[in-house]
């Protein structure tokens, strides 16, 4: 029999690490995205005079892409409705801030973006940037090889609906619409992620997103030493396109891993 039920939240990050990553729940973390910089410096002013000259990827409602700078890209999210399009909603995802594919440009973002909360240890990790207004959205789906997540809402308001790993079967990608649809068996949780708010999701969990206005998000998946490597493998092996695209990334990630991690040895934060 399904249930319908409110994410868990906790008003302080104190508990998470005990309460939520060792047993692997999911959890919303209200305000703890207030610590980090990107909290009080990403303005469009800024965002301009940092990344504005690079051209990023955004996809459209008919799932076509394109590349678009982002300065430009700003005065469309601060005021969509000022603008026309044939095709809907226009998303820019996937902004990588680590690994550093776009260069040193990133570097001041990635700088902005370490995780508030507390994983005891430093993992490899990528972490991306998404800017969307409302009515963008991510399908649901599981990520790969096992990644764990957390979400810091920098800006506006994202709504979400997470499944445990076992309610679909593997292949369903955009297959289930939790928001539309009522008929699902298995538990399905709520959550609004509000500015300023962390979400953190397990291995496995299945999860979709909508935004609710116009927002600002920044992604964070990460992973064990040895899940890391193992994964590598596992993309360059993996005959899915999904799968590959994560060689690059997961390359890249463990080359600028520092030297004490590289070679797994224990360290004191998971956000250094």
């Amino acid at each position: 029999m399904s249930r319908t039920l409110s994410l868990p939240r906790i008003d302080s990050p104190a508990s998470f690490y005990e309460e939520y990553f060792l047993p692997g729940r999911p959890v919303v973390v209200t305000g703890a995205a207030r610590s980090m910089p990107a909290w009080q410096r990403w303005t469009d002013d800024y965002l301009c005079a940092t990344v504005g000259e690079i051209r990023q990827l955004v996809t459209l409602t008919d799932e076509r892409r394109a590349l678009m700078l982002i300065k430009d890209y700003l005065p469309y999210l601060a005021n969509p409705d000022a603008f026309t399009s044939s095709t809907g909603p226009i998303y820019m995802t996937d902004l990588y801030v680590r690994p550093r594919f776009h260069g040193p440009a990133l570097d001041q973002l990635a700088a902005d973006v370490n995780c508030p909360l507390s994983f005891g240890g430093v993992f490899p990790e990528s972490r991306t940037v998404y800017l969307g207004p409302r009515g963008t959205a991510t399908p649901m789906h599981q990520d790969h090889f096992n990644m764990r997540a957390w979400m810091a809402q920098i800006r506006g308001d994202k709504e979400w609906r997470i499944c445990p790993p076992e309610a679909f079967p593997a292949g369903s990608f955009g297959l289930v619409d939790a928001f539309e649809r009522t008929d699902i068996e298995c538990d399905v949780y709520h959550a609004t992620v509000a500015s300023g708010d962390v979400l953190y999701l397990p291995p496995l969990w299945w999860h979709q997103a909508r935004n609710l206005n116009s927002t600002i998000a920044v992604y964070g998946h990460f992973l064990p030493l040895e899940e890391a490597r193992q994964s590598l493998a596992s993309a360059l092996a993996s005959d899915e396109g999904a799968k590959r695209t994560w060689s690059e990334v997961w390359s890249a990630v463990l080359a600028e891993l520092p030297a004490s991690v590289a070679r797994g040895l224990p360290v004191a934060s998971a956000t250094a």
